[in-house]
């Protein structure tokens, strides 16, 4: 793992429950940089634990999706994407997310899903985590 994504977690630990952090959101921030370490286990523990405060957290659903597709858990992930969506019917990256795991099961939805998210934000694909069927 390279030395600035190590930086960038423990800066997040640190900012976790402080007071530059008072409604206790940076844990959907920590997840994110815990997958990018390839340290999901610990994402989604982090993860999950922000939720538990936050249920209606878009940000906290949406990383935990991309970690439990990382970790080979479609269905937690399809739920999670699902979630984001339902709290954000216009979340371009629950919607690619989503819309990918559809067109990976042979449902043509998922295209149009796909292609919905990137008239809402054309950059979404190259910013979103690569699936694993992609790889």
């Amino acid at each position: 793992m390279d030395d600035a994504l190590n930086r960038e977690i423990e800066e997040l630990r640190l900012l976790m429950g402080s007071p530059k952090d008072p409604h206790g959101r940076v844990f959907a921030q920590l997840g994110d940089a815990l997958r990018r370490a390839g340290r999901l286990d610990e994402a989604a523990e982090v993860i999950a634990g922000g939720l538990d405060a936050h249920p209606h957290y878009t940000p906290g659903h949406l990383a935990l999706a991309w970690v439990e597709m990382e970790r080979g858990h479609v269905q937690d992930a399809r739920d999670r994407f699902t979630r984001t969506l339902d709290l954000d019917p216009d979340n371009p990256f629950g919607l690619l997310g989503l819309g990918q795991i559809l067109v990976l099961a042979g449902d043509e939805s998922g295209q149009e899903m796909v292609d919905r998210a990137l008239e809402l934000h054309p950059g979404a694909g190259a910013l979103a985590p690569t699936m694993p069927a992609e790889q």
